[in-house]
C-alpha cells in the first residue's frame, strides 16, 4: 500500500468513526454530505464521497483535493496538508522516514502514478489481441498534455454532474473537440520530420486520441452503473 492510500485509508476510518455507522451506499454518502456541510459549511457532491468509500479503487481517478480538505477538517485538522502532517495520523512505518516536507511530493507523485497504471491497463485491455503499439518517445510531451487536461476533465465533471444526460453531453463536447486539439499540437512539431514520419505522425496522433477517449468510457460506464 502506498503512502498515499495509507492516508486516504485513515482518513476514512476516522470519518466513519465520527459519522458514527458504515458508509455502504448511496443514502449513507448523502448523509455524510449534509454532515460535513453542518460542520464544515461545505457542501461536497455525494458522488466524491462514493467514490471514496464505495467504489472500488476510486474508479480508477484520485480524489479531489478539495474533498479530502474538507473530510479532513470534519475530523478536526485544518486541511488534507495538515492531516498528512500530524504524527498521529502518519502511518507507524512511515514516521521520521518521509519528513514533513517531502510528503506532498510523495502524494502527488503517487496519484500521477495511479493514473499512469489505469491508462496503460486501459490500453492494454483494449489492444490485447494485437501486436502491442510502441508509442514513440518524441511525442511523449504532447501524450502526457492530454492525459493530464482528460484527467482534469474527468475529475471535473465526476465531481459535478447531475444525472446521466449531462454527463454525456458534457463528454461529447469534449470528445468533439479533442481530435482537432492534439492535431494542432501534433503538426506543431510535424516540420521537423521528414516524410518518412508521416505514417507513424498519423499512428501516433490517432494513440493519443483513441488513449482519451478510453479514459471518457471509463467515465461514461461508471456513470450508467452508478449506485442509485
Amino acid at each position: 500500500m502506498t503512502t498515499q492510500e495509507q492516508y486516504i485509508e485513515r482518513l476514512k476510518e476516522m470519518v466513519t468513526t465520527r459519522y458514527g455507522g458504515g458508509i455502504a451506499s448511496a443514502e449513507d454518502c448523502r448523509a455524510l454530505c449534509e454532515a460535513v456541510h453542518n460542520e464544515t459549511d461545505v457542501e461536497l457532491e455525494w458522488l466524491a464521497i462514493a467514490q471514496l468509500f464505495i467504489y472500488k479503487g476510486g474508479g480508477g481517478i484520485a480524489p479531489r483535493p478539495r474533498t479530502l480538505s474538507t473530510l479532513a477538517r470534519y475530523v478536526g485538522y485544518g486541511s488534507w496538508s495538515d492531516f498528512c502532517s500530524s504524527r498521529e495520523v502518519v502511518p507507524a512505518d512511515d514516521i521520521d522516514i518521509i519528513p514533513t516536507t517531502r510528503r506532498w511530493g510523495v502524494i502527488i507523485l503517487t496519484s500521477l502514478a495511479i493514473v499512469i497504471v489505469v491508462v496503460t491497463a486501459t490500453i492494454l485491455l483494449f489492444d490485447s489481441k494485437t501486436q502491442p503499439y510502441v508509442f514513440p518517445e518524441r511525442y511523449a510531451p504532447i501524450m502526457d498534455k492530454w492525459r493530464a487536461a482528460t484527467t482534469e476533465f474527468c475529475n471535473e465533471v465526476r465531481a459535478n454532474y447531475d444525472d446521466t444526460t449531462y454527463l454525456g453531453e458534457q463528454i461529447t463536447r469534449y470528445l468533439d473537440a479533442l481530435p482537432k486539439g492534439v492535431e494542432r499540437d501534433m503538426n506543431a512539431i510535424k516540420g521537423e520530420m521528414t516524410s518518412s514520419h508521416t505514417t507513424e505522425h498519423k499512428q501516433a496522433t490517432e494513440h493519443i486520441v483513441t488513449t482519451c477517449e478510453q479514459m471518457c468510457e471509463w467515465l461514461r460506464r461508471e456513470a450508467t452503473g452508478r449506485i442509485e
